[in-house]
């Protein structure tokens, strides 16, 4: 999965699939004979800058479009995607005597309001998440498989049973970071629910390991990972429901 320590509410996937990038070498992988990068500019993207001056790396993309998401806010007054709020502080509405100890009805009898910074309010609460299961490989929740016959296989689809009744909720998350938004994997090439049992189909390179792609520059270019390599890509990870918890 395309990831960075800058949050951005556009998956960088989707990004790179709105612009026309292979996904596989959008997240530093390839398949050298199926899915090569081939040319003197080939389109591998890099995790950070440093590993190729001279080429845009994902950390750069993903403060990008933060900023760019940012300037949006500010410009219609509300985000352009859903997301948490929180730490925003305001006065509470005082009596226009300061004498006067006020209470939480207006002079019309209604309680008193005060004017969020950002618009498009969707419901109050904090972002909260619970473990619905870990998927592994060894337990038959995490497959990776050649749907299309091709010698490829590209697929990964995630099986767990759930309580949870909103498929919106249910998200996938590397394992050992507890939930947190920056490691989800996303954007998922589809989601179902029925019967209790949840079914999330991903690309097999979305599950490429992160360490994969600390590589260090040397005298060569830095190699894309092969993602068909069982060792490149995740043997497990966690499924969580991710709610407004008020």
């Amino acid at each position: 999965m395309a990831r960075a320590d800058t949050p951005t509410l556009l998956a960088l996937d989707r990004f790179a699939q709105i612009l026309g990038i292979n996904g596989a070498h959008f997240n530093m992988a390839q398949k050298s004979n199926l899915m090569p990068a081939r040319g003197s500019c080939t389109d591998i993207w890099m995790q950070f800058s440093w590993q190729e001056a001279d080429r845009v790396s994902r950390d750069d993309l993903a403060m990008t479009i933060n900023e760019v998401e940012s300037e949006i806010a500010e410009a219609i007054g509300f985000w352009p995607a859903p997301m948490w709020i929180s730490d925003e502080m305001h006065q509470f509405p005082r009596h226009y005597r300061r004498t006067v100890i006020g209470s939480g009805i207006n002079v019309r009898g209604f309680h008193k309001g005060f004017r969020a910074k950002w618009g498009k309010f969707i419901q109050a609460g904090q972002r909260a998440v619970t473990l619905i299961d870990t998927a592994t490989v060894v337990g038959g929740e995490l497959v990776y498989s050649d749907e299309d016959g091709d010698g490829l296989a590209e697929t990964a689809t995630i099986t767990v049973t759930t309580t949870v009744t909103d498929i919106c909720e249910v998200k996938v998350y590397f394992t050992d970071e507890n939930g947190a938004q920056e490691w989800e994997i996303r954007p998922a090439r589809s989601k179902t629910l029925a019967a209790g049992v949840a079914t999330l189909v991903f690309w097999a390179w979305q599950f490429v390991l992160p360490a994969t792609w600390d590589q260090l520059t040397t005298e060569n270019d830095i190699e894309a990972v092969d993602f068909t390599v069982a060792a490149n890509l995740a043997i497990g990870v966690e499924v969580y429901r991710e709610f407004t918890d008020f």
